[in-house]
């Protein structure tokens, strides 16, 4: 799937919604263009949806308020992918795309507390499907989508015409506000499209007819049924995934998961608000391909009269997107004697490669201690490229950590002044007027070596997909005419 005018482009997730305000009724909601089953309603844009009719034509209490909808387009399943239904799902055939976007809808007007039957369809023609689906009510249901090239996907199963639809269902719990909300987002190396085609829901058997806010479940039942990622182990395909390692950051390492970075900096300062920030991948040097965006890290920043924090943690780009690159803080001490300070960071991190005074760099009136490596592995002494690699310009620990992330060619990128970076871990300790005593210190902590690699392999992939894009492109112009 690449362009809107070839059927490589072409991408569908059907969804369809079953609502039970009396038992057995069924709503379902066709995406994008071509046919509609019968008392379906059509949707083809972002906007509210109100009184969505169900099977029978008559309206109901449920609506679909789309955020964020992406570009129509028309797609086929494979007949023997569709499950039994009926209504049949044979007119599955269009759905809502966009290349490197989150497809965002809100459920409103189900019942609030109960369970509901999810299914989520995707269909891809040309390609195969992988995407991420989130589900928001009273609890999260989550899992990653895909299927081959035509092949039905139903929640984190492919479908088949031996099978009847309702073995399909996942459970979800709508909120206290009566509300479930839907992100689905492609996933992948090269700007992965997510395809909606449709959306279901339907009342859970567990649940009954008759929940209501009265008689719904509590938040502590809520929270007990939360439902777990479902992946099949077998037809997840391979994905590069760095391991931990080396020294720390209040407990996060290189490598681990940015969630799992993210839990331990919270509990850390609880009373740190944390945010994360997204980019596109065209950041990259040497990347052929705009528009793919993938989360990139978090930040945080917390002041009071006593301390002031600031954090940022940034992960790779695709293909190992989601993992931990580099991380930078700087947080305020007060009066502390260095002698302390330097203690604690040798009884954590063993004795540094190099070290040296205010002044012994130029521009920079603080301590520092380095503990950081060439790219063979060597230690570096060079004060300047200890500078170098561990500040750009006036910038934080916490600014330079995303920084590092996008360095790809570096004898190219900012004139050769990453070229001698490989393992960088370096501490800044501002001093007091009295230089016994410091009031903040500052460290940074990456891995050239893996960024790089990382980075040839993103890369490799958009080259790859700029590739493609190129051959569908002339591919569709082929037998133009001009109007002369």
């Amino acid at each position: 799937m690449r362009l809107s005018t070839s059927r490589l482009q072409c991408a569908a997730i059907a969804l369809f919604l079953l609502s039970f305000p009396a038992a057995g009724e069924f709503i379902g909601l066709d995406f994008g263009p071509g046919d509609t089953p019968p008392n379906w309603n059509a949707i083809t844009r972002n906007g509210q949806y109100s009184q969505l009719k169900n099977a029978d034509g008559m309206p109901t209490a449920v609506s679909l308020t789309i955020l964020h909808a992406g570009t129509p387009y028309s797609v086929t399943a494979t007949a023997s992918t569709l499950p039994r239904s009926a209504p049949g799902l044979s007119a599955i055939d269009g759905n809502l795309y966009e290349f490197g976007g989150t497809f965002e809808a809100v459920l409103g007007g189900l019942v609030p507390g109960a369970e509901y039957d999810f299914y989520l369809f995707g269909l891809r023609s040309g390609a195969s499907l992988r995407q991420d689906v989130r589900v928001t009510g009273a609890n999260a249901l989550k899992f990653t989508q895909q299927a081959g090239d035509g092949v039905l996907a139903i929640n984190d199963q492919q479908g088949s015409a031996d099978r009847d639809l309702e073995s399909y269902a996942r459970t979800v719990m709508a909120s206290a506000s009566g509300t479930l909300d839907l992100r689905v987002t492609g996933r992948g190396p090269s700007g992965s499209p997510f395809v909606i085609a449709g959306l279901a829901l339907g009342q859970s058997d567990a649940s009954g007819t008759s929940t209501s806010p009265a008689t719904g479940p509590t938040a502590q039942s809520a929270a007990a049924v939360a439902v777990e990622p479902a992946v099949s182990p077998a037809t997840q395909p391979p994905t590069p995934r760095p391991t931990p390692n080396g020294p720390d950051v209040l407990g996060m390492s290189l490598g681990m998961t940015l969630e799992q970075a993210m839990s331990i900096a919270q509990a850390a300062i609880p009373r740190m608000p944390l945010k994360s920030f997204d980019t596109d991948v065209g950041s990259i040097w040497g990347t052929r391909i705009r528009g793919m965006r993938y989360t990139a890290g978090f930040t945080g920043r917390y002041n009071d009269q006593t301390t002031n924090e600031k954090i940022a943690v940034a992960g790779f780009a695709p293909p190992r997107d989601g993992y931990v690159g580099a991380i930078g803080r700087t947080s305020y001490l007060g009066d502390m004697l260095y002698s302390d300070l330097r203690g604690s960071l040798i009884e954590k991190y063993g004795p540094p490669l190099y070290e040296g005074e205010p002044g012994s760099m130029r521009n920079v009136g603080s301590y520092f201690l380095s503990w950081s490596r060439d790219p063979d592995g060597n230690p570096l002494t060079d004060p300047e490229a200890i500078k170098a690699c561990s500040r750009s310009g006036n910038n934080d620990a916490e600014d330079l950590a995303p920084a590092v992330m996008y360095l790809s060619d570096t004898k190219v990128q900012f004139n050769g002044q990453y070229d001698r970076c490989g393992f960088t871990m370096v501490v800044y300790a501002m001093p007091q007027d009295l230089l016994s005593l410091v009031r903040s210190y500052s460290i940074v902590l990456y891995d050239l070596n893996e960024i790089r690699k990382a980075n040839a392999e993103t890369i490799a992939v958009t080259e790859q997909q700029a590739q493609e894009i190129r051959s569908e492109r002339e591919k569709s112009a082929q037998g133009r005419k001009p109007r002369l």
